[in-house]
């Protein structure tokens, strides 16, 4: 999934037909890092930060290994998962390219119910 935001992740494009040729190189510039910071911060930042303030143990550096612990953890087994539907996708469906949004979909739903179950 990470592959195909990298090339298909949205732009803004509505209004560039307006904007001079200078313009268009800054509003590129600052929505790309808009989203790739936002990116960052909710799959990686913001999911160590929970589970640090989480961890039951007495120094931080104990809290930011078992943090750390359990996020690689939980995206191994979604990652597993993921890795197992997409091989069954494959070879139950001959066209299985039709199915690759649908299991993007599922892909994403499964992540927030896994995450909401954890965090609860």
């Amino acid at each position: 999934m990470v592959l195909f935001s990298l090339v298909h992740h949205p732009r803004p494009r509505r209004h560039l037909g307006s904007m001079s040729d200078q313009d268009r190189g800054g509003v590129s510039f600052f929505w790309s890092w808009s989203y790739w910071s936002t990116f960052l911060l909710t799959w990686a930042v913001v999911p160590i930060l929970q589970g640090f303030e989480d961890a039951g143990d007495f120094t931080v550096t104990e809290r930011l290994k078992t943090s750390l612990h359990v996020n690689l953890l939980f995206y191994a087994i979604v990652g597993s998962v993921a890795v197992f539907g997409l091989i069954l996708l494959i070879f139950l469906h001959n066209n299985w390219f039709v199915f690759y949004t649908l299991y993007l979909f599922d892909c994403s739903h499964l992540y927030f119910v896994a995450n909401t179950g954890l965090h609860a």
